[in-house]
């Protein structure tokens, strides 16, 4: 087997590993009393569960040789509001309903014209990089809030903490790949192509990891 397979079986695994992390956590968190539980956590649940499912379709698909693109823009919008319904329920009036009702609209309306120009199946670059903005903006406004509270109880047991800890690299991460990506493709060897989505891969393991911690925090000195 070549370098290239080696390494796209090895990112296909990471890959497949990633996203059921957190779900696990959930799944431990549902079964315990031990750790801090609040509303906002069960739109968590079902967000990651509808990731879980288009990661491990788009992944299947890949692995047949089959196009799966389509899957990706059919799911962007769902998953982009779904984020941002999350947010919204982690404390009330925690996004005031015009910064909710503008995000959404951004959202909504970069993939509506994407995908009116370039069509179901293609790279919807303009609509990820838009979503990834907004909610990157949105993720540290809330935690720089959330650190900031003069309570005297650490940020490190605070799930919300890092939701949206998570949430802010993971998006600050993609805002930095996407312009990049087409470069690697035209300009890296085949040998050598895949080593960015692989590390690219790797990180976003390390972030599902972080991700899992929202869920199994205790309720000693809780949030």
């Amino acid at each position: 087997m070549d370098r290239f397979r080696v390494l796209l079986w090895v990112g296909w695994g990471i890959q497949s590993v990633s996203p059921l992390v957190p779900v696990l956590a959930a799944a431990v968190h549902a079964r315990s009393e031990r750790f801090q539980s609040f509303p906002w956590m069960r739109r968590l649940t079902a967000l990651l569960i509808f990731q879980l499912f288009v990661n491990w379709t788009m992944l299947g698909m890949a692995m047949n040789r089959v196009r799966n693109a389509w899957v990706a823009d059919l799911a962007h919008v769902p998953e982009v509001l779904g984020a941002l319904w999350v947010l919204a329920g982690l404390g009330p009036k925690v996004l005031p309903g015009p910064v909710f009702i503008l995000a959404a609209g951004t959202m909504v309306a970069s993939a509506a014209w994407e995908a009116a120009q370039a069509g179901v199946g293609s790279r919807w670059s303009m609509a990820e990089t838009a979503a990834s903005l907004v909610l990157f903006a949105l993720c540290l406004w809330l935690l720089k809030d959330l650190v900031t509270k003069a309570d005297g109880r650490s940020p490190w047991n605070r799930p919300a903490a890092w939701l949206l800890g998570t949430w802010a690299l993971d998006q600050g991460i993609m805002l930095m790949f996407y312009p990049v990506q087409n470069l690697f493709i035209h300009q890296l060897s085949r040998d050598w192509v895949l080593i960015p989505w692989l590390v690219r891969f790797i990180i976003g393991l390390l972030l599902n990891l972080a991700l899992a911690r929202t869920y199994l925090c205790r309720k000693t000195n809780s949030y």
